[in-house]
């Protein structure tokens, strides 16, 4: 009987023995499998194969992700086929990544005709979502009084280039510059003159003594003539009633003197 020889131990596998594998798994070379290692790939088959497929399920994942329309393009699609009569319920589901972006675009400084020509959303439209959208709709009048402020300031510095440039100035009629130097002084004038009527006030109050600005305060309390009972809360013997309240005393109610009976004996 021939003895039995112990079987011989499997080799523990080594890089190039799994990249091989590997290399035909997924149909690639074997330098290609070989350089998976040092992206984290395991020194083992099976969780080799298990990693590279979950890697290239999340490599699907983001090229899906990559090829959808981003926020810009999404609006500009919607815009194309919103027609100017829709209204704000309908807008608000069918179209919302547009209206999204226009009242962004409002909230940015930019005027109705600049979002116009950047996405081609009707002007009525575009006011239909400032007035209704709800981060435009309650600031809708601070967005137009900043607006209004910036159209100041930049009126202001053209005329400052304008005036400042030889150039330009010789070009100006006498009419023009009496129009702008009229204009500048009304301008000058209502503002130094808000300016003095605050510090005006300002002194008047800084004057007043402690006494003089007490008594300035309108002092105008109303009697109010009636009586007043008070309901005794359940649960309190009925012998103890609650106390009535009397009127406040005035001129017109107040004790009346008694004829003296003494003096009519």
């Amino acid at each position: 009987m021939k003895p039995i020889k112990p079987k011989r131990s499997a080799k523990p596998e080594t890089k190039h023995s799994i990249a091989t594998k590997l290399a035909t798994e997924f149909q690639v070379s074997v330098q290609t499998a070989t350089q998976w290692f040092d992206a984290g790939c395991p020194m083992d088959y099976e969780e080799a194969v298990q990693w590279k497929l979950q890697r290239r399920a999340q490599a699907a994942i983001k090229s899906e992700q990559g090829s959808q329309p981003n926020k810009l393009e999404k609006a500009l699609q919607q815009a194309a086929a919103c027609e100017e009569t829709v209204n704000w319920d309908a807008m608000s589901t069918q179209f919302r990544q547009m209206c999204d972006l226009v009242a962004e675009f409002f909230l940015m400084g930019m005027t109705v005709t600049t979002i116009n020509t950047k996405l081609g959303v009707a002007v009525p439209v575009i006011n239909r979502i400032i007035a209704n959208h709800p981060d435009t709709k309650e600031k809708e009048a601070q967005a137009r009084t900043n607006r209004l402020r910036e159209i100041a300031r930049l009126s202001s510095d053209a005329l400052v280039d304008m005036l400042g440039n030889p150039m330009q100035l010789a070009k100006m009629k006498p009419a023009e510059l009496n129009f702008i130097l009229g204009t500048a002084q009304d301008k000058l004038r209502d503002s130094e003159g808000a300016a003095q009527l605050t510090i005006s006030i300002h002194n008047k109050i800084n004057a007043l003594s402690f006494e003089e600005l007490i008594n300035s305060i309108p002092k105008q309390v109303d009697a109010i003539d009636g009586e007043y009972e008070f309901e005794t809360p359940s649960g309190t013997s009925s012998s103890a009633q609650a106390p009535v309240s009397k009127p406040p005393l005035s001129l017109n109610n107040g004790p009346k003197n008694k004829p003296d009976s003494d003096a009519s004996e």
